[in-house]
């Protein structure tokens, strides 16, 4: 049986690596990309999937998304989340400013799109939640 998954930040390392993955499974893919250029390319590689754009740390976007889903699917049987923002320094030279942007964007948007989401799930068959970030998935930073 094909599974609606939802995938945030599909055009990341990680979450294109998931979105081939579950795409030669045949399941019903629902894509998202911040980038109209990446989205254009999700939507050449992948050409049964939906894809939308959307940024986690609009709070619009995962309405309007939600009730696309809604509407679409009715529900869920996956999200994946697969976003994020790291710093290219160790942790000690952040700026206050910077921790509090990546933490909104790491913890707190994942908080509020497991909220926005929830009832989406609820509704699919055995619904599951994935959290991964690639944040420098291919080629890592010394000290870090």
């Amino acid at each position: 049986m094909a599974r609606r998954i939802l995938i945030l930040g599909a055009s990341s390392t990680l979450g294109l690596a998931v979105a081939q993955v579950l795409g030669a499974e045949e399941n019903q893919l629902w894509l998202t990309s911040r980038d109209p250029k990446k989205m254009a390319d999700l939507s050449r590689q992948f050409v049964t999937a939906r894809v939308d754009k959307f940024d986690a740390l609009v709070s619009e976007d995962a309405w309007r998304l939600r009730t696309e889903i809604q509407r679409g699917w009715g529900g869920l049987e996956g999200l994946v989340c697969a976003f994020g923002s790291g710093a290219l320094k160790p942790a000690h030279m952040w700026s206050d400013q910077a921790a509090a942007e990546m933490m909104n964007l790491n913890v707190q948007a994942l908080v509020r799109l497991g909220r926005e989401f929830l009832p989406l799930l609820l509704k699919g068959d055995q619904p599951s939640v994935v959290l991964i970030s690639s944040v420098m998935g291919i080629v890592g930073a010394a000290g870090m």
